[in-house]
């Protein structure tokens, strides 16, 4: 039924046809990870596939519920603004990116073949398959059972890696829906319900397939920024870097005990900083690095998803005028939730932090 709603171009009948209301119960309760639920968690997380995530699940932020207050809140955190600088950063997108026509995704050879796949399909069998889902629902669990068709899914992903992408899957790696991450008040307490919340943290719930090109692709990018970043004293991509850490904890204990972040946390730095900046800077080090192509891996991403123009932001609310969806636009900032941009891998961040890394 379904097939024949899409063939007959009835894809809005499937939308139509969804009680949203009941799929999405109103709720207005957060839930965190009390004392009594602890023992659980430990032990099915130490006897599960991937016991170091234990501590991860016990300090878990929680998020909170998709209610009107929280999406009024979490529209605050888009740069909804048209961007001055966005004919300069088209400028910028049509120098760098492929142009159309992109022709056929086929396979040189065996071997070429052999590699993407062996290159793809890794990158997927060792995705987190208990992970949290795109905006769509999707999971790499998904994905991962269909054992038959990853040489050409592989191919695929080759060749969306290299930015081949119709203007569909432009929309859809941009597009992404919103959720709110809950942020402590100054006694460290979360809030308990919806109502108590007066501030949240955007985290973008990207296309899986977007996840699961930064997945490849933000290993090899944090090695070829190490280099550029050790003869400066930094050792991480923060921005204080690994030597700082002692004379930061100083600062927190003379100046000011009870409010950690003083020194560092002065503002929203994801929904401020500014993409052509970030962009042209990315550019310097790709010139001045040009027989390493993990620079140029690193600018183009950069490119197509941050210079292309505005991505449609959906908010989920219970407010009778925009539900089950608030779509909004973005056009300026990086997301907080792009594995390449500000997502924390083993301690290290890539274009959000390479511009504070660089200039300090």
């Amino acid at each position: 039924m379904v097939h024949r709603d899409l063939a007959n171009g009835h894809g809005d009948r499937l939308w139509r046809e969804w009680h949203w209301e009941r799929g999405t119960p109103p709720t207005t309760a957060i839930r965190t990870v009390t004392r009594e639920m602890r023992e659980r968690i430990i032990c099915s997380s130490l006897s599960s596939a991937a016991p170091a995530r234990t501590f991860r699940k016990l300090v878990a932020i929680p998020f909170l519920p998709p209610t009107a207050k929280v999406a009024e809140l979490l529209a605050t955190k888009i740069a909804s603004q048209p961007n001055p600088d966005q004919d300069q950063l088209r400028e910028i997108a049509r120098e760098y990116m492929p142009s159309p026509p992109y022709g056929r995704v086929t396979m040189a050879d065996r071997g070429a073949a052999e590699e993407i796949t062996k290159r793809w399909g890794g990158t997927l069998g060792g995705a987190n398959p208990s992970g949290a889902p795109d905006g769509t629902g999707l999971r790499f669990s998904h994905l991962q059972p269909l054992v038959t068709t990853v040489v050409a899914f592989s191919v695929w992903m080759e060749a969306i890696s290299q930015h081949r992408r119709n203007p569909f899957l432009v929309w859809w790696h941009l597009a992404r829906t919103l959720a709110g991450q809950c942020k402590t008040d100054e006694a460290g307490n979360y809030p308990k319900t919806a109502d108590e919340a007066v501030s949240a943290r955007p985290i973008s719930r990207m296309c899986i397939f977007r996840r699961l090109l930064a997945k490849l692709f933000a290993q090899l990018v944090c090695r070829a920024l190490r280099p550029l970043l050790e003869p400066h004293g930094q050792f991480g991509l923060s921005r204080s870097g690994c030597p700082a850490i002692h004379r930061s904890g100083q600062l927190h204990h003379d100046l000011e005990r009870k409010w950690p972040h003083t020194p560092l946390d002065i503002m929203n730095a994801h929904s401020a900083i500014r993409r052509l900046p970030t962009i042209r800077l990315l550019i310097r080090i790709a010139e001045a690095n040009p027989d390493d192509y993990r620079h140029r891996i690193h600018l183009l991403w950069n490119v197509a998803h941050y210079a292309v123009g505005a991505a449609d932001v959906y908010i989920q609310t219970d407010h009778q005028d925009h539900r089950p969806f608030e779509r909004r636009q973005i056009h300026d900032a990086l997301d907080q939730g792009d594995g390449m941009a500000t997502f924390e891998d083993g301690g290290r961040r890539l274009s959000f932090r390479v511009s504070f890394a660089c200039v300090s």
